[in-house]
């Protein structure tokens, strides 16, 4: 007779389930995963008060393997242990060399992406996924990458998020995501949007099919970041609007230049270059919007040359 007939093992509910993609706030060195205990020892072993450290469990991802992880911020340093292999992997970033920070969030899978030069000199980017339900762990994490808050009255700072009524009818789901990506203090210097461009592909019984080749996003110029954000491929449309979206975070003194360039005869190319070397970041944009992108370059360069 099999054994287990006798002995059955418990079965894992749902929300059992659920909470096990879940990442945490760690309080005390005890409370660590044990495989990264080893690891963690010489930072975090004696280090009081403990500070902010997050577990991100393997979680099933589309995009990147589920690995586990362990955030954490030290002083001008942010820690990432990754448990890959049976073993663990340390990253240990320089805040000021963070040259680029991605966040996504389609409905419950979210996700960060760090990106810039380590302690060891090296180019990296390192994607982090999580349940959408634990943002708030991070969130001190993002804010210390992000630019500081600098408190500003009311009507000031209402008059930079108004920068982006004109989205109010054109698609107010990124006029929403525009003013909730702001840093209070930081001033617009420039705003552009670009709809979803698509391509005709044939038409049947009076019926046209278009392809999307660009999916909707708008870009922000403010005085210290590049705000870029975008529809994913991967999300779902519903009535012509995709669930979430991408976001990225890019400092000012990380960027090189913004280069303009022709696509074909009604496109243009706003390439983003990063001064460590990064793979630059490409926009398209419809070839009507070239003068906007020409003014944020014009800005772009007087924030750069102060």
């Amino acid at each position: 007779m099999d054994i287990k007939l006798n002995n059955p093992e418990p079965v894992m509910t749902g929300t059992k389930q659920t909470l096990l993609t879940w990442a945490r706030k760690i309080e005390s060195f005890a409370d660590l995963p044990a495989n990264f205990k080893t690891a963690c020892g010489p930072v975090l072993g004696d280090i009081q008060p403990f500070p902010h450290v997050v577990f991100a469990p393997a979680i099933q991802n589309i995009r990147y393997p589920y690995t586990q992880k362990l955030l954490c911020e030290i002083g001008n340093l942010f820690y990432i242990w990754e448990f890959v292999g049976g073993k663990v992997q340390t990253s240990i970033f320089p805040f000021e060399n963070i040259s680029r920070l991605e966040m996504g969030s389609i409905l419950l899978n979210s996700w960060m992406t760090v990106s810039g030069v380590t302690t060891e000199g090296v180019l990296l980017s390192i994607p982090i996924p999580f349940n959408t339900a634990t943002l708030r762990h991070f969130l001190p994490l993002i804010q210390r990458i992000r630019p500081a808050v600098v408190e500003m009255g009311g009507e000031p700072w209402q008059e930079q998020l108004a920068r982006f009524d004109y989205l109010s009818l054109k698609n107010f789901k990124f006029m929403s995501f525009a003013r909730e990506s702001m840093v209070m203090g930081q001033e617009v210097f420039g705003t552009i949007w670009q709809p979803a461009i698509q391509r005709h592909i044939i038409t049947i019984l009076g019926r046209s099919f278009d392809d999307i080749t660009t999916l909707a996003h708008l870009a922000i110029l403010t005085g210290t970041e590049l705000i870029v954000i975008h529809d994913d491929e991967t999300s779902e449309e519903n009535r012509g609007v995709r669930y979430g979206g991408v976001w990225h975070y890019i400092p000012i003194r990380h960027i090189r230049s913004l280069v303009l360039s022709e696509k074909g005869s009604d496109q243009l190319i706003f390439s983003v270059s990063f001064e460590n070397g990064t793979s630059p970041l490409d926009l398209i944009f419809s070839s009507s919007n070239l003068s906007t992108l020409q003014q944020i370059q014009n800005q772009f360069s007087l924030i750069k040359n102060k």
